[in-house]
């Protein structure tokens, strides 16, 4: 019986080593550069339709007017404040949370809230009240939130920006945050 030259089996390794450690760095290429802002390109920064919203709790300057619509301020002693945070599908949780409170009769009539990544998408609904429970549900526990992952298998996410392509979560905010809604908020925000 013949055997193989024990060089022939290092060799094979040795480029299959050297394969790999060339395409490491190729990793960090792929990405394009992200744009760079200037702190005054990001104070002047606008939303279309929203002008001069941007405010800043420790902001120690006066509000523009008496009476500044859009300055994140409340009279009441203890405000009713809601913080969600992110965590994916966890956002399920928060949903269910609120849910649960709705049907006790307990839940409160949110002063602010504010949230993070998932959380974010769910603050609007929470801060118009348990009117939209059933849509929160609907996006949260249904199966709506599998089709988000809309993988960029080009290169397994190596040879393009990301792994995911945020098409189906940019369609989902679209759909749900829509003029209507935005101007519901903008109504309970100034009761």
């Amino acid at each position: 019986m013949r055997r193989a030259p024990v060089f022939v089996g290092a060799w094979s390794s040795l480029m299959a080593l050297c394969v790999l450690v060339s395409l490491l760095p190729l990793g960090g290429c792929a990405a394009p550069a992200r744009p760079k802002y200037t702190a005054s390109e990001a104070a002047r920064a606008q939303i279309l339709g929203f002008e001069n919203i941007r405010a800043h709790v420790d902001d120690q300057r006066p509000p523009k007017s008496v009476y500044d619509p859009w300055r994140p301020v409340t009279d009441k002693d203890k405000p009713a404040m809601l913080a969600i945070s992110g965590g994916g599908a966890g956002g399920a949780f928060s949903v269910g949370i609120l849910s649960a409170w709705s049907e006790l009769g307990s839940r409160p009539s949110f002063d602010v809230v504010t949230g993070v990544s998932t959380g974010a998408l769910i603050a609007p609904f929470a801060f118009l009240g348990s009117e939209y429970d059933e849509r929160l549900r609907s996006l949260f526990l249904s199966e709506e939130p599998r089709s988000l992952v809309d993988i960029n298998w080009r290169g397994l996410g190596v040879l393009s920006a990301s792994l995911l392509q945020g098409d189906a979560l940019r369609e989902m905010v679209e759909d749900n945050i829509t003029a209507g809604i935005l101007s519901h908020i903008a109504r309970e925000h100034r009761a």
